[in-house]
């Protein structure tokens, strides 16, 4: 059986979809687990209105935030196999059938992802994205980022078991690559793929609201740092700071990659509308290149200005 792990907060205009997307599903041996963390909408409404047995609805008192959230569901999930899913995503119908084929066709593969899309609020398609399949390349290319779109990933329990689930002190470091972190974790005791279907498999939302938010300050620019130390540290000496309880020695190195963004606001802005170019959210590129040239009005961040005003135009 597959446990799909789904976390909701603030999703009502979504959520609906991205659920029967799942109980759709052409594998038909699932636990659909959904835990709202305490919305301020209609989301726990909506997702009671959907009527399918497979579905355990969970529901926080307060607002823990999606590590909390994540790591609740983890516990919760009773299957073989684990999927993610993200309360404002769509996975194609054939997506979890596909991905356990493989699994039970290479069973040393213990994770794999799979091409995806990104679309828009309105479901049109932003982009199609493929992955790396050769599993000597994800592994070479996790070692400098992450070569997985995360909501796309089914995993062996075996997984979970072994290393357990995200790991909570990233909170204290104003973080938000535990994911990143937990699948360099396991690469490092398990085998991972990728599978390009011959249409994306699942379908990313690119939501302004929620990727505006996500990047609040500067700290959390320095995620994928942060985890590649962390990864650098247990290779050479079997454990990392998170391990040995120095977070202290973490935030030291957080502030020294600070520096040059403290120096130059601009920067902050200028990695934010690079960002949101890619997720096809050129309004709010637009906007924070505008807060980039305000900062520093250099001639770079003028012609960044230009080039979201042409994207937001014509997109």
């Amino acid at each position: 059986m597959i446990s799909v792990v789904i976390p909701v907060y603030n999703a009502e205009a979504y959520i609906e979809s991205s659920l029967k997307s799942i109980c759709d599903q052409t594998e038909r041996n699932l636990e659909i687990l959904v835990c709202d963390d305490a919305s301020t909408d209609l989301s726990y409404e909506k997702i009671l209105e959907i009527k399918d047995a497979r579905i355990r609805v969970l529901r926080n008192k307060q607002n823990i935030g999606y590590l909390k959230t994540i790591n609740l569901l983890f516990a919760n999930a009773k299957g073989d196999f684990i999927a993610f899913q993200d309360a404002d995503d769509i996975s194609d119908k054939r997506r979890l059938e596909i991905q356990l084929t493989e699994l039970d066709r290479n069973p040393e593969v213990s994770l794999i992802g799979s091409n995806f899309s990104i679309i828009n609020e309105k479901g049109k398609t932003i982009r199609k994205c493929e992955v790396l399949t050769d599993r000597t390349a994800i592994h070479k290319q996790l070692k400098v980022r992450n070569p997985f779109q995360k909501p796309s990933i089914l995993f062996r329990r075996k997984i979970y078991d072994t290393i357990g689930g995200f790991r909570e002190e990233f909170l204290k470091l104003k973080n938000i690559s535990e994911d990143f972190d937990w699948l360099l974790r396991a690469s490092m005791l398990f085998h991972f793929a990728n599978v390009n279907y011959k249409r994306p498999l699942y379908h990313y939302r690119s939501v302004s609201s929620a990727m505006t938010k996500s990047v609040k300050d500067v700290d959390q620019l320095f995620g994928q740092d942060v985890v590649l130390r962390l990864y650098q540290q247990r290779l050479e000496r079997g454990t990392d700071d998170i391990d040995d309880g120095k977070l202290d020695d973490l935030k030291s190195f957080i502030e020294k990659l600070k520096k040059p963004y403290l120096n130059d606001s601009s920067l902050f802005f200028r990695k934010r509308s690079e960002s949101l170019v890619y997720f096809g959210l050129y309004g709010s590129a637009l906007q924070n290149a505008f807060a980039a040239f305000l900062a520093k009005p250099t001639f770079s961040n003028f012609r960044l200005v230009q080039y979201c005003f042409r994207k937001f135009c014509f997109s």
